[in-house]
């Protein structure tokens, strides 16, 4: 294996599950930046005949945002522009990783070689972030400067296919959770565009017994925590590890038992943050934080132990 085959190696098999259980837990806001891994393998080749075996280190530095984009990338070319975001750099030095199942670029190949066939100057661990994008540098400018992510626009004719692809699943949701649910009748399950994401918008409505002047913030932190979370675990045994897209809408209409004006709350979820909660690995907290919250057509942020605390 060359430098770059154990590198990718490396990623595959030991970078890429740690970030998949690390990402989930942190939302977008976290008080940190980014996500550092350092992995040193051992490398066994011979010199002059003689067997030897010396560590190899593999430093990634990721923002929080371009972690969140990799774990949810569903196809090579998300993963490759993901990994653009981040610092690559094999004991010391920067290193361009190319994920692809494709061939790399000829020019790709030979900065890789360039750089595994180079000296190994002492590090100053403070300022390996900064040593990137240097003159010295021998990645080209081509191939690391940033690249605008394209967006990711769904048509109508993309949610069609995905509501034709899964329609028999959604079918299965409503017939099998329906009465805990209180999905609307005359709105079934569908696929929506949001924030640049597909989304399954599942509407229904959720009985509370607050009274009168309760606020819309503690009527929507109420119906997550006494309906909504209660259909995220069942919900996911419907859908396979990787469904082809991004998350569940959860649209409620909150119908208070007094009868007043009823407040309308929408909780969109990534699939990643739902198996994160569904697996007893992130707060319900966790789970709103790395959601979307939208109150009344407004989006919003909630606070479960605060909210509930006020009228």
């Amino acid at each position: 294996m060359n430098a770059a085959e154990r590198v990718k190696g490396t990623f595959n098999a030991v970078i890429m599950p740690i970030l998949q259980a690390v990402v989930p837990h942190f939302p977008d806001d976290s008080e940190f930046s980014a996500f550092a891994i350092e992995i040193s393998h051992h490398v066994r080749q011979k010199v002059l005949g003689v067997s030897a075996e010396n560590p190899e280190n593999v430093t990634l530095i990721i923002p929080v945002t371009g972690a969140q984009k990799l774990v949810d990338a569903k196809n090579d070319d998300q993963r490759q522009a993901a990994i653009m975001e981040a610092q690559i750099f094999l004991n010391g030095q920067p290193f361009a990783l190319w994920l692809k199942e494709a061939a790399p670029p000829e020019e790709w190949n030979e900065r890789s070689m360039a750089r595994s066939a180079g000296s190994k100057p002492s590090v100053d661990t403070t300022n390996v972030a900064s040593s990137i994008g240097t003159s010295n540098s021998l990645v080209s400018p081509n191939l690391t400067k940033t690249v605008p992510e394209p967006m990711r626009i769904f048509t109508s004719d993309q949610l069609a296919k995905l509501q034709s692809q899964h329609q028999t699943t959604i079918e299965d949701i409503v017939k099998g959770l329906g009465k805990e649910a209180h999905f609307f009748a005359y709105a079934p399950p569908t696929f929506i565009g949001f924030r640049q994401g597909a989304y399954l918008q599942l509407s229904f409505s959720t009985p509370l017994s607050a009274g009168q002047g309760t606020s819309r913030y503690k009527q929507a932190a109420l119906a997550f925590d006494e309906h909504v979370s209660h259909l995220v675990r069942p919900l996911l045994s419907y859908f396979p590890a990787d469904p082809n897209f991004d998350g569940v809408d959860f649209s409620s209409v909150i119908k208070l038992s007094d009868g007043s004006e009823a407040n309308s709350v929408e909780f969109f979820f990534p699939f990643r943050v739902m198996r994160c909660f569904a697996s007893y690995d992130c707060t319900g907290q966790q789970l709103l934080d790395s959601g979307t919250i939208v109150i009344n057509g407004e989006r919003a942020a909630l606070d479960l132990q605060v909210a509930e605390g006020k009228n």
